[in-house]
């Protein structure tokens, strides 16, 4: 299982419980533009050695450029209460990135940009994402649950079920599509699927092709 679930799904619960307090609060989605006076990308915003191994470095500045525009999107799809928690959390990333030297240095990049990159598309739900999918489990078919799948690297799914969100992430599989993370499995063949919770029995579940939500 890959180390960023854990992670991964409580910021998710604590992005979704941030809407959800604002929302309360009558707040709306405020979409305003990034400051031009910090440029929150490595090339010119970090220090001298990690910027010019960045910058020098094809595959690197490929990373940094859709790192750049992936914070970009993810700021504009966000609430101005939650702009400044993202603004440090891009500014602890940048800061850090000096940490990766010596001879393993441009592997401790690459996966620094990696792990920040899907961190900001699955907590900001950022990038292309499919239609909702509703899908009925157990055996009395007494339960629901909704996927919507995400193209970020490596693939995701956000579930909702039973009150709970939970982002997984595509796991190697021989067959199907198996998506995992620290709450839920859901694995998907066809308009087949099995859902298994932390601790509980797995569950077959179906839908139909086109089923939406409701």
């Amino acid at each position: 299982m890959h180390p960023l679930h854990d992670a991964t799904g409580a910021a998710m619960n604590r992005y979704l419980f941030g809407i959800f307090v604002l929302s309360s609060l009558g707040f709306g989605l405020i979409l305003i533009p990034t400051d031009a006076s910090e440029s929150m990308s490595a090339c010119g915003d970090a220090d001298a050695a990690t910027s010019q191994l960045v910058c020098n470095d094809p595959e690197l500045r490929e990373l940094d450029a859709t790192l750049y525009q992936t914070y970009i999107q993810a700021r504009k799809g966000t609430m101005r209460g939650l702009h400044r928690r993202l603004h440090g959390e891009q500014r602890a990333f940048l800061d850090g990135l000096s940490a990766c030297g010596g001879s393993e240095a441009r592997a401790c990049l690459k996966d620094a940009y990696l792990t920040r990159i899907f961190d900001l598309q699955t907590t900001y739900l950022v990038g292309d994402q499919r239609d909702p999918v509703r899908y009925i489990c157990g055996e009395a078919d007494d339960q629901s649950v909704t996927t919507v799948l995400h193209a970020t690297e490596p693939p995701t799914m956000v579930i909702e079920h039973d009150g709970r969100t939970e982002v997984l992430q595509l796991e190697d599989s021989d067959r199907g599509s198996r998506y995992e993370g620290g709450y839920a499995t859901f694995w998907t063949m066809g308009n087949q699927a099995t859902f298994a919770v932390k601790g509980k029995s797995s569950q077959s579940c179906t839908t139909k092709v086109g089923a939406g939500t409701r």
